[in-house]
């Protein structure tokens, strides 16, 4: 009897410790340690459910020592860009735009009727019209060759940095700060209509290009 029930105490010992092991399986290949998404989209496995949360205003999705090597959500003066580049990235469900400045990782929440997407001119990803979105991509538009008309996807070769997130129904509710232009139909004539505008375009650039190089407007994140 003694016997039998020291078989069945080390039965039950092994099946508790197997359990979270067994759990994790049910989550693919997301562990307890979590990955990130997107640069604002968290994701853990907690009992064999996949958990996701989106960092809330100024703080990213990271793998840091401070979580002994796992991912979390972390402050952006607390992190280096890690893969975060200059040119930026689309966070969010593309509602974010999130970029490295000065080897700090920013991000802003695009306005309601923009979307974040790459802006040829600039070299990097922005908040732009949703309007002007679906014109760029239609193919109708394939051709066009009018300088106002200038959104286009940035080469395969140099690589998409977009990545999908998830929703923002997640716990926390994300608070990133709206920023930016309302839209535009014109980006040339209107200085841009990204997060904070674009520098103008035309004949004039040639003639702008060293002082552009000096005075390049930047992105600005929420404060």
């Amino acid at each position: 009897m003694i016997r039998l029930f020291a078989s069945a105490l080390s039965l039950a010992t092994l099946l508790a410790f197997a359990a979270p092991a067994l759990a994790d399986d049910d989550c693919g290949n997301v562990d307890r340690q979590g990955t990130c998404v997107d640069s604002k989209t968290l994701v853990w496995c907690n009992h064999g459910e996949l958990e996701t949360q989106v960092c809330p205003q100024g703080e990213v999705c990271a793998v840091h020592d401070a979580f002994n090597g796992a991912a979390g959500c972390i402050g952006t003066e607390q992190t280096d860009c890690g893969h975060v580049t200059e040119a930026g990235e689309c966070a969010g469900e593309d509602r974010v735009v999130v970029w490295c400045d000065a080897n700090l990782v920013r991000a802003r929440r695009c306005d309601e009727g923009t979307i974040c997407h790459w802006v040829d001119d600039e070299a990097w990803f922005d908040c732009v019209p949703t309007s002007l979105v679906a014109e760029s991509s239609s193919p109708a538009d394939d051709n066009l060759t009018d300088d106002n008309e200038t959104l286009q996807e940035p080469d395969a070769e140099a690589g998409d940095p977009h990545k999908p997130g998830a929703e923002f129904t997640g716990s926390p509710v994300p608070a990133v700060e709206k920023g930016g232009a309302e839209p535009k139909a014109d980006l040339a004539s209107s200085g841009g209509a990204g997060c904070a505008g674009g520098p103008a375009g035309g004949g004039l650039f040639g003639l702008l290009t060293s002082a552009a190089l000096l005075l390049r407007r930047r992105r600005q994140a929420a404060p």
